[in-house]
């Protein structure tokens, strides 16, 4: 439970992370961001403009907001060729931030006004911050620290203490507001995630409920039946009044029926290594009647397996196996399981016609339920580019 928490947790907190870098780095956002610093760069050029910016002539603007927009240019290139998680990104982005918080501190300096409404920007940007990116806040509260105190040294050489003590002030109310903001928003993201892996667990619960009551009506219900009709076909099969290859369909179609309802039993569930690799054989080798099966069991046999885990793996290499026999025209398949201490790992290989990543991605089906198995225990399904066949790769989270 902790670690399937743990796991979702750092999904969220990656989502938000990424959601964040997409929207910042959209052409939208871009274009509002460089034309809305523009206008405040021209903006000392409008009449009665000294109410507001004072002595600040634009000239000294565009000197603030040049490296400021460079940044913002390299930060969006480096998103768009590495991606949100290289380490250049995210150097890069923490420059432009520091340099886009520091302009308006630049500008105010220049306009030598104390009271410059400019100062009410600095809440909102703090607002903006704790709600994008809520788990960055010790990076913002850092730039927050180093922008206010280096204007704020800046204006007490310059004599206007009572600037620098409002700049002081202004500074710790953006990283109170910062650090407010950002923790709600944290403690919701980890409220979420409680009750996403809440949800699935009940999900989960619900489900295996329904697969136990539908495998004890198979089991008492139809197989049962189907057990006696094969057993009052026999006389017949022997009186030669019946194919002996009707009893046989019936036969099989027996067989198929127990191995959807065994591992639904929770009692048949394998508790080991070595035990989940006997019944992988006992379930696969029947369905690859005219294929060649070939199974590796590599680690410690006595290993002992979470139930949840178990029925997973079962599940998905019957799904896997079933999908080659169907779908691969393969003449042998083979199924590899090992494990080391943080994961359980299934390979399943065959010779027959391969799989594109184009139908991996849209399949459908047996790949379908192997995919939402592995996904429930935090793990993935992979397809390995292979000369010949199909390699489809799997790694359950223990």
């Amino acid at each position: 439970m902790a670690d399937r928490l743990l796991r979702e947790q750092q999904r969220l907190i990656a989502e938000v992370r990424w959601r964040a870098d997409a929207e910042r780095n959209s052409w939208r956002f871009r274009v509002q961001l460089v034309l809305s610093n523009c206008a405040l760069t021209l903006a000392p050029l409008s009449p009665q403009s000294e109410l507001v910016f004072g002595q600040l002539t634009s000239a000294q603007a565009v000197v603030f907001l040049t490296p400021a927009m460079f940044m913002v240019f390299v930060s969006t290139w480096l998103y768009r060729r590495l991606g949100s998680d290289s380490a250049w990104y995210q150097a890069s982005e923490a420059v432009e931030t520091f340099l886009l918080y520091v302009l308006p501190l630049g500008l105010i300096y220049h306009s030598k006004i104390q009271w410059s409404v400019l100062w009410a920007l600095f809440p909102f940007i703090a607002i903006f911050w704790a709600l994008t990116k809520p788990f960055h806040h010790r990076m913002y509260i850092g730039i927050i620290t180093l922008a206010h105190g280096a204007i704020t040294i800046a204006l007490i050489l310059r004599g206007t203490y009572s600037a620098a003590g409002l700049c002081v002030g202004v500074g710790l109310v953006t990283m109170t507001t910062v650090a407010a903001i950002s923790r709600s928003r944290r403690a919701e993201v980890m409220a979420e995630a409680d009750r996403n892996v809440v949800r699935t667990r009940l999900n989960e619960s619900l489900l295996e409920e329904e697969r136990e009551r539908i495998a004890r009506a198979l089991a008492e219900g139809v197989s049962q039946r189907l057990a006696a009709l094969v057993e009052s076909l026999r006389p017949l099969v022997a009186a030669h009044a019946l194919s002996a290859e009707t009893v046989n369909q019936a036969e099989v179609a027996l067989r198929e029926i127990s191995n959807i309802v065994s591992p639904s039993r929770t009692g048949w569930l394998p508790r080991t290594i070595g035990e989940l690799g006997q019944m992988l054989e006992t379930k696969c080798r029947p369905l690859c009647m005219n294929l060649e099966y070939q199974q590796t069991l590599a680690g410690d046999a006595g290993m002992v397996l979470e139930s949840s885990i178990a029925l997973a793996a079962l599940r998905i290499v019957q799904e896997l196996v079933r999908n080659a026999v169907t779908h691969a025209s393969a003449h042998s398949i083979g199924v590899t399981v090992s494990h080391d201490e943080h994961s359980l790992d299934i390979s399943v290989r065959d010779d027959g016609r391969g799989l594109t990543l184009e139908r991996f991605n849209r399949a459908t089906g047996g790949l379908q339920n192997a995919r939402r198995w592995s996904s429930e225990q935090g793990g993935l399904l992979l397809r390995e580019e292979t000369a010949r066949g199909t390699h489809l790769l799997v790694r359950l989270l223990r």
